[in-house]
C-alpha cells in the first residue's frame, strides 16, 4: 500500500513538472498630386523583432540631434536613440535592398496602397508592397508600412484600414502601419473641405481598426501642416511619425518617427526619404 501511495506521488509530481513546461513552452513562442491618382489607380542593443514606437519618451532636446554626413542621429549622454530608415512606393522601381541595408539603413516603411483624391476615392494597392516587403526581410530590414489616405469620414477610413489588413493577409511586420493623410497641393481634391476635428476622427478610426488586430500596430504620419490640425487629446493613444525637412525639428515632443529629409542620396535605390525612428 505505502508503494502504491509512493509510486502515485511520483506520476502527479512527473505531471504536474509536464503542464508546468508546456505553459513555459506556450508563453516564450507623397506627395505631389502628379504622382498620385486622382481616381483610381542604430543603437548595439536594439534587437527587439517588433520595434514598439509607442512607448519611447517623446519629448526632444534640439541640441542632441546630430548630423553625420546626410544622416541624422538623437544622441544622449553619448548613446544613440535613434534608427535609420527609408520609405518606398512603387514609383522607386528597383530596389537593391541588401545595399540598402549595407549603406546603414536600418528599416523601410512600404506604402501599401492608396485612395485616389477624386470625386470617387477609389482605393488601389501600390503594385510593388508584397514584393518590397519580402526583399526588404531577405536583406534583414525590419519592416513597417503606410497608407495615402483621403478619407473624409470614419467609415472611409476604417475601410483603408480594412483594405491594408486584407492585403497582409498573414504577413507579419517589425513597425507600424501609418495613416499617411495629406493635403492635395496642386489640384482640386475630395478632401479640400475636410474640418480638423473630421479628420482626427479618421486618424482614430484607422488606428483603432489597425491596433483591434493585435497584430499590427498603427502610426499617424503627418507633415508640419497636417500635424498642427489633429486634436492631440483625442489621440491621446496614437502614435505619430513627424515630416519636415530641416538638420533640427521645429517641434520637439509628440511623435516617435521624424521623416527629416527627401533628398538623400543611398547606394540602391538613389534618390530618397530618410527618417529616424527613436528607440529606448
Amino acid at each position: 500500500m505505502k508503494k502504491s501511495i509512493l509510486c502515485l506521488g511520483l506520476i502527479l509530481i512527473l505531471a504536474g513538472f509536464l503542464c508546468s513546461c508546456g505553459k513555459n513552452q506556450q508563453s516564450s513562442s507623397e506627395t505631389s498630386a502628379s504622382t498620385l491618382p486622382k481616381e483610381t489607380q542604430a543603437d548595439s542593443t536594439y534587437e527587439s523583432s517588433n520595434t514598439e514606437t509607442s512607448s519611447v519618451d517623446k519629448s526632444f532636446k534640439a541640441d542632441n540631434f546630430v548630423k553625420d554626413g546626410q544622416f541624422i542621429n538623437y544622441v544622449e549622454n553619448g548613446h544613440t536613440k535613434t534608427i535609420q530608415g527609408i520609405d518606398v512606393s512603387e514609383y522607386n522601381t528597383d530596389i537593391d535592398f541588401q545595399t540598402v541595408k549595407n549603406e546603414g539603413i536600418d528599416f523601410v516603411m512600404v506604402r501599401l496602397g492608396g485612395r485616389g483624391y477624386g470625386d470617387s476615392g477609389a482605393l488601389y494597392p501600390d503594385k510593388k508592397a508584397l514584393e518590397y516587403i519580402d526583399s526588404a526581410k531577405s536583406a534583414g530590414l525590419k519592416v513597417g508600412g503606410y497608407f495615402f489616405s483621403q478619407a473624409i469620414n470614419e467609415t472611409e477610413a476604417e475601410e483603408e484600414a480594412e483594405y491594408v489588413i486584407n492585403l497582409l493577409e498573414d504577413v507579419t511586420l517589425d513597425m507600424p502601419i501609418g495613416f499617411d493623410w495629406e493635403t492635395i497641393k496642386e489640384d482640386t481634391a475630395r478632401t479640400d473641405n475636410l474640418d480638423n476635428q473630421s479628420l482626427t476622427d479618421c486618424a482614430a478610426a484607422f488606428c483603432r481598426k489597425i491596433n483591434g488586430t493585435g497584430k499590427y500596430s498603427s502610426i499617424i504620419y503627418a507633415k508640419a501642416d497636417v500635424f498642427s490640425r489633429y486634436n492631440k487629446d483625442d489621440l491621446a493613444d496614437c502614435d505619430f511619425w513627424f515630416s519636415e525637412y530641416a538638420d533640427k525639428p521645429s517641434v520637439t515632443e509628440g511623435y516617435s518617427m521624424w521623416q527629416y529629409s527627401e533628398s538623400a542620396e543611398i547606394n540602391g535605390i538613389g534618390t530618397t526619404d530618410l527618417n529616424l525612428c527613436f528607440i529606448n
